[in-house]
């Protein structure tokens, strides 16, 4: 009985879950998470996700920042999409917490030089420049149960101007 009440309880709660309005539909925000900016996984177009470890795990798989050893320190910068004057800056910091944990933290924020503004009036632009700023903060922890099985939890906080 206490079961059937916990479970509809929780049916009942996810009838309220909306995100968005109607204005929005099909679109998707904070895109940017999606895009990989160490060199080393992207370079595997996300095909060894399961063996990524270390600092790159907490983007790319929560569960290899346990594979932690000691100390770790990352820094790229990444140009994406060459010729597109868009570069990626990295900066990453993991420790590793009794053996079997891991704490991470990383800061990814995005270059996107300056764009011309233009309007219907002014297709050309001409009127000045505006320079888009994406940073995106993650910190996270992740612990080895055995030695074939991890997991984590990450927090992200992002921002857009």
């Amino acid at each position: 009985m206490k079961k059937l009440i916990i479970l509809s309880i929780l049916v009942s709660a996810s009838t309220v879950l909306f995100a968005g309005n109607p204005d929005r539909i099909g679109q998707a925000g904070a895109t940017q998470l999606n895009i990989n900016g160490f060199g080393r996984s992207s370079g595997w177009g996300w095909a060894a996700m399961s063996s990524v470890s270390g600092l790159e795990g907490i983007y790319n798989n929560i569960g290899g920042l346990a594979r932690t050893d000691n100390t770790e320190i990352i820094f790229s910068r990444t140009a994406w999409l060459m010729g597109s004057d868009i570069n990626i800056n990295t900066f990453g910091f993991a420790q590793s917490i009794g053996g079997s944990g891991a704490l991470g933290v990383s800061i990814m924020s995005y270059d996107m030089g300056e764009i011309p503004i233009t309007t219907y009036e002014q297709p050309d632009g001409g009127i000045g420049t505006y320079k888009p700023r994406f940073t995106n903060i993650t910190a996270a922890y992740s612990k080895r149960f055995t030695q074939e099985i991890s997991g984590g939890i990450g927090f992200k906080v992002f921002s857009e101007s």
